[in-house]
């Protein structure tokens, strides 16, 4: 939270921590926060802190969270991932990194492709999508598109790459689709923030990808 003295934390019972230098931040998830720092000459300004408000070394130009001990950086306009000490793990050369999950992490490269590294920085599966969200139930959602101007073809994806649930060729198709979440993925035949208004169909499917609801209004 942030007042007219600055920014700093709040706990469960109410006791503020101020951070000097902090013009904001988010919140803690898995034993870190990150905090903006007060912007100078330096293109650097955001930071980590750990779970005893320490300041983690290094300064980056944006940040994700903190996940499975690994957080993605971005430093001079590319993306990498640093440890809980602050220590480079994957070097800075993609150009957009996603939280780890489930081991894996999507990445995008300078074609505007994304895909899949392990913890050691190897790209386990290749580069190849549209979009990636990240795997859930041992499945990630993604779009095949292969231009820009074409409509999203989403489908889920093992962690071998190959496609295990194909969205326009499921019986029903789907348009739409959320993460896996305790082995069900809602789909839906248009966007799903439209279900709520009668537009749109909505169902729900497994991780072998059989409908266990079928899509209705």
């Amino acid at each position: 939270m942030c007042d007219e003295q600055g920014c700093g934390f709040v706990d469960p019972e109410g006791r503020y921590a101020f951070v000097p230098d902090a013009m904001g931040g988010t919140s803690y998830r898995n034993g870190f926060a990150s905090i903006l720092l007060a912007m100078g000459m330096s293109h650097k300004r955001t930071t980590f802190l750990d779970a005893s408000m320490k300041v983690i070394p290094g300064q980056y130009e944006g940040n994700g969270n903190y996940s499975e001990g690994l957080a993605p950086v971005r430093f001079n306009g590319t993306w990498g991932y640093v440890d809980g000490a602050g220590k480079p793990v994957i070097r800075n050369v993609y150009q957009d990194a996603a939280d780890f999950s489930e081991g894996l992490a999507a990445v995008t490269l300078d074609t505007g492709r994304c895909g899949y590294v392990d913890r050691t920085g190897t790209l386990v599966i290749a580069a190849r999508f549209a979009s990636c969200r990240p795997f859930s139930d041992g499945l990630a959602l993604v779009d095949l598109s292969e231009q820009p101007i074409d409509s999203e073809r989403l489908a889920f994806v093992g962690r071998d790459g190959k496609v295990a649930i194909p969205g326009d060729s499921s019986q029903p198709p789907f348009r739409s689709a959320s993460d896996f979440v305790n082995g069900l993925a809602a789909v839906g035949d248009g966007p799903l923030d439209l279900a709520g208004q009668g537009q749109v169909r909505l169902g729900y499917v497994d991780v072998s990808g059989r409908f266990v609801w079928p899509l209705q209004r």
